[in-house]
C-alpha cells in the first residue's frame, strides 16, 4: 500500500459503489394486476395511493417495481433475498427512494442516487448506491 501523503491520515476505504438497472413491460404490470390483485400488496401504501391519482396507475407502478429491482440489484440482491418490496418505496415527483426502518437495517448506510425514464410500452430505472458520509461513521476518523 503506497504511504498516506504528508499530513493527512490513513483511512479504510468505503464501501464500494453498486449499480443496479432495471427494465419493467408496463402491461405486464397492468396484467399481472389485473389477474393477481394481491401483487398491489408489493406496493408501499404512498405508491398505490400515487397511482390511483393518475392517467394510467400500471404506468405509475411500473416504475415502482423497476425502481425496486434496480436498488436491490444495486446491493447484490434479488427480490427475494429477505427485503420485502413494499418497504421500498419511490416517490417520482422528488425523484427519491424512502427505505422503511426494517429494510434500512439490512441495506447500509448509503445514499441512492435515482434515474428513471417511461417509453412506449416500458419503465426502466438506473440506482447508483453511494456511501453517505452523513451516516456513515467510517467517514469521521473514528
Amino acid at each position: 500500500m503506497d504511504p498516506a501523503p504528508h499530513g493527512s491520515q490513513e483511512r479504510s476505504a468505503p464501501p464500494e459503489v453498486g449499480v443496479g438497472l432495471d427494465l419493467v413491460s408496463v402491461g405486464r404490470i397492468r396484467r399481472v394486476l389485473r389477474r393477481s390483485p394481491g401483487f398491489a400488496g408489493y406496493f408501499h401504501p404512498r405508491e398505490r395511493h400515487a397511482a390511483r391519482g393518475r392517467r394510467d396507475p400500471a404506468a405509475h407502478l411500473a416504475l415502482c417495481f423497476a425502481v425496486k429491482e434496480a436498488l436491490l440489484k444495486a446491493h447484490g440482491l434479488g427480490i427475494f433475498d429477505g427485503i420485502a418490496l413494499r418497504d421500498i418505496a419511490y416517490d417520482p415527483n422528488r425523484g427519491a427512494v424512502r427505505i422503511e426502518p426494517v429494510a434500512a437495517k439490512h441495506l447500509g448506510h448509503l445514499r441512492h442516487l435515482v434515474t428513471t425514464a417511461r417509453r412506449g410500452d416500458f419503465a426502466w430505472a438506473f440506482v447508483l448506491a453511494i456511501p453517505d458520509p452523513a451516516t456513515d461513521r467510517r467517514f469521521d476518523g473514528s
